[in-house]
């Protein structure tokens, strides 16, 4: 009878400690939720990666052939990329539908892969994450707001928030003049 009760006792405290492990796991994933931003829904963000591949028209490109810094930047593209179907997007604060966005593509490298993202920065405001070229060759970001790229802003490359190698690109954003 004390063999039953006592495996009966160890039955208890397993299921006492699977259901604790439970809810420290489920409350520790309901903190970090809590703490992300709201992010875009699964369909806008296939319609994103799609955006990196599609053929833009080109809007500005630079000249500078000389790698620079740390990261060896040389240069940047801007395209204009039309949606094929609207999405709900955020931007600042605002939801807001758009049927296009622009993608600014930094050449230079090769580009290492690392354990932080590429940020890619327009007058030290961050315009997003960048996805590195399938040669680590170029690095592109889309944005979809255009009052972002400003005609004479600094373009500069970055892994992590704080990153001291932030390298800028050696020439200025050049948009043209009638818009």
């Amino acid at each position: 009878m004390g063999t039953i009760k006592l495996a009966h006792a160890r039955r208890s405290w397993r299921r006492f400690a699977f259901v604790g492990l439970l809810l420290v796991a489920g409350r520790n994933t309901l903190s970090v939720d809590a703490q992300q931003p709201v992010t875009q829904s699964s369909e806008n963000d296939i319609a994103i990666a799609q955006m990196h591949k599609l053929a833009g028209r080109v809007l500005a490109q630079g000249k500078n052939v000389q790698p620079a810094g740390e990261l060896k930047l040389r240069s940047y593209l801007i395209e204009e990329i039309a949606l094929a179907r609207p999405l709900q997007v955020e931007i600042g604060t605002l939801k807001t539908e758009v049927s296009r966005g622009w993608r600014l593509t930094i050449t230079g490298g090769p580009f290492v892969v690392r354990a932080m993202p590429a940020m890619v920065w327009i007058d030290n405001v961050l315009l997003g994450y960048g996805v590195e070229s399938t040669d680590l060759q170029k690095i592109s970001v889309i944005t979809f707001d255009r009052s972002l790229l400003r005609d004479g802003a600094a373009i500069a490359l970055s892994y992590g928030e704080n990153d001291p190698a932030r390298t800028e690109l050696p020439e200025r954003l050049a948009l043209p003049g009638n818009r």
